[in-house]
């Protein structure tokens, strides 16, 4: 109570409130004043912590010239006794000095020199580029390493300079040392500045990116440090996946580039070749199961799906869970992507020459891989740059554009050359495939040496194989106490994948180039150029040349792995290729037809310099031929056309007949009578005689086949097929026209046709495209449909009117057909 009573005796004084307001003031300074202090000295320790950071970083600059210096320091005695033996006179005065200022000055002109190109290099080109894009241009390993040199040489000289002004004798060393370095950083700095310039080009940049890669490849390969982390794995793949990420965002600043233009994508796709290249050569020397391999999911669209797990169970028909797979490939993946945007943004800017000089690097990366047996990949990218060609937008620039003829021939000319030198280059990897040194390899494998199994240069399929071998062969180790698992047994497993492998390559390829020369020709269609057609084709003939020209190296090939390729390379291998030699290409055996049709339907006919070119040859493997030549020739006509049921020869003739163009039946029926003379089938001949008897039993088929034989030949053309002799141009005779069929050795039933209807049908387009002053190749389908209705006419007489009727009758079809195959052309 009392106390109250004080203190609010206090608090009515005036003198109390004027003590509390200065004692409050006096703390509220102390506080002000700690918090400055606090905020100083913080700050002093962040100012400390930056110049300890600074001093870090310079450390190498800093203490090397410190140390230099030393060892100058401490002998220069013995280094003067050594130049005065050489007679030289040291002058450590002022011309030393001089000497020190001058060299330490330049210096640190080329520092400021260097560094001003790079800050305009990234302001001009890669100001608004992702930051990944501008480290690698800082983090330039010779930029780095040359500025570093120049600041420790500009330290170095200053270090002497103060020695100098501290009276300290003058190591004779030094001045050989300041010589070095100036001469080293004068000279370096003129290539160095080209090549900062040259950065202007954001190409340049992929090789920088490139090495990063490599770099991380080389960390995961066999045999070096950690390689067997999974956890380093992981470090090295994301590496690389952020480095390729750059390498694509290189490729869109390149194209969208105002200087470069897409100019320098020759360069970028030349050496991803070269990169692929030399990873195909680590790739097997990787684990399998290594996280070096991304991980995606076994059926990755079902997982985009509210029910994925049901949809997975359905897709399976069992009751698994997602699961993952390894992509071995996705590298080579992310590289096809740059390479095919490379020749796309070419294609748009209409440089015929970087184009044809991407072609050569996809060449050189088809001879390379397919050397080595990696033919999916190639055909992977052979199928993207068939993608690209294969746009509407793009076959018109190309066609339309101002590089003139011979460049676009020449862009066609590469292309149809590719599938080519796949073919050729995975022929000369299967000649040397030696599996019957399958047993020694295996024998020299350490299976308990990790890295051992990947030295050895096997396939991927065989490493898979041979790494659950190796750990069966471990726990064997550990229970048994020896290796149970026989070395021969795992030579045999070996040798059939292998094979298998060898055998589903083959099987591939063919298939690609049965596609390619069949179907691919597309092009053809859009250029109003019959030399490109020629020059295209042309290929197919030179395809055939080299096929035939190498038939007896083929043949080598089973000797060398005879008992485990067991003749299946020649039964489908080379029969299969030269069934489509004699089918699609003239090459040496001299069929006589020279015009492409440029719906790609084109068909060459047997003659008797064919027979004889079968006759003669006493290569086995041409004789393979003999036995399955119609049926594989079939085959192929129906697999051209759609249709996947294989039925019997009577059936599938009747298929092809009523499919167009009729000279497809016309070439099946001349192999078989070459098929049945040689052979002396009689049941193919009589299937022939069946089906020629239903064909030609009405009057307007006759015409009908007439003119489909008129659509596949030339004007100049002479064919003489086993008694079937045709010239046109002047008028058609020798027409096989008996029903039944009467076949003989000697020749055929012959009568005359009414000469209104011999003109040739290219004769007629040109008439009807002057006429209407429109291009020639698009009345060939027009062409095709008109004849493909004559079906319908049962009058003979319509068909012998003069020209100017026919062209009526083309005219009044045209906007039934055009429409049609139109949108056939574009899907």
């Amino acid at each position: 109570m009392l106390a109250s009573k004080i203190a609010l005796y206090f608090m009515r004084k005036k003198k109390t409130w004027q003590y509390y307001y200065t004692i409050k003031s006096l703390v509220f300074e102390v506080y002000k004043y700690l918090y400055k202090l606090k905020n100083t000295i913080t700050e002093k320790r962040e100012n400390a912590g930056a110049g300890f950071a600074l001093l870090k970083l310079s450390f190498f600059s800093l203490v090397m010239p410190i140390l230099i210096s030393l060892f100058l320091y401490f002998s220069q005695s013995f280094f003067s006794n050594f130049f005065k033996g050489l007679s030289f006179k040291v002058d450590g005065g002022g011309n030393y000095g001089t000497l020190l200022g001058v060299v330490t000055s330049i210096s640190g002109v080329f520092i400021g020199l260097y560094f001003s190109a790079m800050v305009a290099i990234a302001g001009v080109i890669y100001a608004n580029t992702d930051d990944k894009i501008r480290r690698v241009l800082i983090n330039d390993r010779l930029s780095n390493f040359y500025l570093r040199f120049l600041s420790l040489f500009t330290v170095f000289g200053v270090i002497q300079l103060c020695l100098n002004c501290l009276g300290v004798a003058t190591n004779p060393l030094s001045i050989v040392l300041i010589f070095i370095g100036s001469a080293v950083a004068a000279m370096s700095f003129i290539p160095l500045g080209k090549r900062m310039f040259e950065l202007f080009d954001p190409s340049r940049l992929s090789l920088l990116v490139m090495e990063k890669v490599n770099k991380s490849i080389n960390n995961v390969v066999a045999g070096n440090s950690l390689w067997y982390e999974k956890s380093f794995q992981a470090h090295e793949y994301k590496l690389a996946k952020a480095n390729l990420l750059t390498l694509v965002r290189l490729t869109e600043l390149i194209g969208r580039n105002q200087i470069t233009n897409g100019h320098r994508f020759v360069g970028v796709a030349t050496e991803l070749v070269v990169f692929l290249y030399n990873y195909r050569k680590l790739k097997n020397k990787i684990p399998t199961n290594s996280i070096w391999f991304e991980d995606i999911y076994e059926y990755e669209k079902l997982y985009f799906t509210p029910g994925f797990k049901l949809d997975v169970n359905f897709a399976t028909a069992t009751l698994a869970s997602p699961q993952s797979i390894k992509n071995h490939n996705w590298l080579e993946k992310t590289c096809f992507s740059i390479i095919v945007e490379c020749l796309n943004t070419n294609v748009k800017n209409k440089r015929y020459d970087e184009i044809n000089g991407t072609m050569i690097a996809i060449q050189n990366y088809f001879e390379q891989s397919s050397l080595d047996g990696d033919i999916e990949l190639s055909i992977e990218l052979l199928n993207d740059v068939y993608r690209v060609f294969n746009d509407a937008e793009n076959i018109k620039l190309l066609t339309l554009g101002d590089g003139g003829l011979s460049k676009t021939i020449g862009v066609w000319e590469y292309l149809s050359l590719l599938p080519i030198m796949l073919f050729l280059s995975y022929v000369r990897f299967v000649e040397k495939i030696d599996l019957s040194a399958m047993n020694d390899l295996v024998e020299s494998i350490n299976w308990f040496d990790k890295r051992n199994i990947y030295l050895h240069k096997f396939s991927r399929e065989s490493l898979k194989y041979l790494e659950v071998v190796k750990d069966k062969i471990i726990l064997e180790k550990k229970i048994e106490g020896k290796v149970v698992t026989s070395s021969r047994q795992i030579a045999e497993d070996i040798i059939n994948i292998e094979s298998l492998r060898v055998q589903g390559g083959i099987e591939r390829i063919i298939n690609t180039l049965t596609g390619f020369y069949d179907e691919s020709f597309w092009f053809v269609n859009e250029i109003n150029l019959n030399e490109v057609g020629h020059v295209v084709f042309s290929k197919r003939d030179e395809f055939v040349s080299k096929v035939i020209s190498n038939t007896h190296d083929i043949s080598l090939i089973s000797k060398n792995n005879e008992g485990y390729l067991d003749g299946w390379f020649n039964k489908q291998l080379v029969s299969k290729v030269k069934m489509l030699s004699v089918m699609h290409g003239r090459g040496n055996l001299k069929i006589n037809s020279s015009m492409p049709d440029y719906n790609g339907y084109r068909c060459y006919w047997i003659t008797n310099e064919l027979v004889n070119g079968f006759i003669k040859n006493d290569n086995e493997i041409v004789k393979l031929l003999y036995p399955c030549a119609l049926k594989e020739s079939l085959s192929q006509f129906l697999l051209l056309y759609g249709s996947e049921d294989i039925v019997d020869l009577a059936e599938t003739q009747k298929i092809i007949f009523s499919i167009p163009p009729f000279a497809n039946f016309m070439f099946v029926t001349g192999m078989g009578i070459v098929l049945a003379e040689f052979f002396e089938n009689n049941e193919i001949l009589e299937i022939i005689k069946n089906e020629w008897t239903y064909y030609l039993g009405d009057d307007s088929k006759k015409i009908e086949f007439i003119y489909g034989l008129g659509l596949t030949l030339d004007d100049d053309t002479n064919i003489n097929m086993y008694g079937l002799r045709f010239n046109w141009g002047r008028k058609l005779y020798d027409l096989l026209a008996s029903i039944p069929l009467e076949y003989s050795s000697s020749g055929c039933s012959h009568y005359a046709i009414p000469e209104e209807i011999y003109m040739h049908p290219s004769a007629l387009v040109r008439l009807y495209a002057e006429k209407n002053n429109m291009p020639s190749y698009n009345l060939w389908d027009v062409f095709f449909a008109t004849f493909m209705m004559t079906s319908a006419y049962s009058d003979k007489t319509k068909f012998s009117r003069n020209v100017n009727t026919l062209l009526s009758d083309i005219e009044e079809q045209e906007k039934k057909y055009i429409e049609y195959f139109k949108s056939k052309e574009m899907s």
